[in-house]
């Protein structure tokens, strides 16, 4: 949303206390419930992450061109017929995708491969490169922004893309409070699928 993207490239210094939160928030697919009664105080010591401060020197920085993606070779990763219908069921509530024709959104369902989490996992971790972009199918997760929850998916959503398509460092750590099963798209295979689209 162009909104969004607005706010995001707005310094620091220019924002409100809450549109810093929020910014680091939906830099991992993330939407926060505004309070208006806690705004003056429940916030007021958000500090938030330096997107650019370490900027990802990876070739996956470079723009996605005609000639790049028609080189492009994905790893297919091998699916039973059951999970593939569970990860096409995910698949289709992600706004991500919605626009993808049916030979791209095959694409991106062959090349995901399956992550199981244990209690405790650190799925990504605040201020790291970002690597992957994951799909919730079980489980729960807790997301932290500077030691604060501020979100939490139950059993569904997806989080990690902002970093991917942006080249910034993750926003925020995401651990997982329960057992479950996460589907992950690796940055090349997301970036070849969205970004030339």
């Amino acid at each position: 949303h162009v909104t969004e993207v607005h706010k995001l490239c707005r310094p620091a210094c220019a924002m409100s206390a809450w549109d810093q939160q929020e910014v680091a928030a939906r830099a991992e697919g993330l939407s926060l419930k505004r309070d208006p009664e806690e705004d003056e105080d429940l916030h007021e010591d958000f500090v938030p992450p330096n997107f650019f401060r370490h900027k990802r020197k990876s070739v996956m920085g470079e723009p996605v061109t005609p000639h790049s993606a028609a080189l492009f070779k994905p790893v297919l990763q091998p699916k039973s017929v059951d999970q593939y219908v569970r990860l096409q069921h995910c698949i289709d509530k992600i706004f991500l995708f919605k626009n993808l024709d049916p030979r791209e959104l095959k694409l991106v369902i062959d090349a995901m491969f399956c992550k199981k989490t244990e209690q405790d996992d650190v799925v990504i971790q605040q201020g790291d490169d970002g690597d992957n972009f994951y799909v919730v199918e079980s489980g729960v997760y807790d997301v932290y922004v500077s030691g604060k929850l501020v979100a939490t998916y139950d059993g569904s959503g997806s989080f990690g893309e902002l970093a991917l398509m942006y080249n910034c460092p993750r926003a925020a750590t995401v651990r997982c409070r329960t057992a479950g099963l996460l589907w992950a798209l690796d940055r090349a295979v997301f970036r070849h699928a969205l970004l030339h689209h």
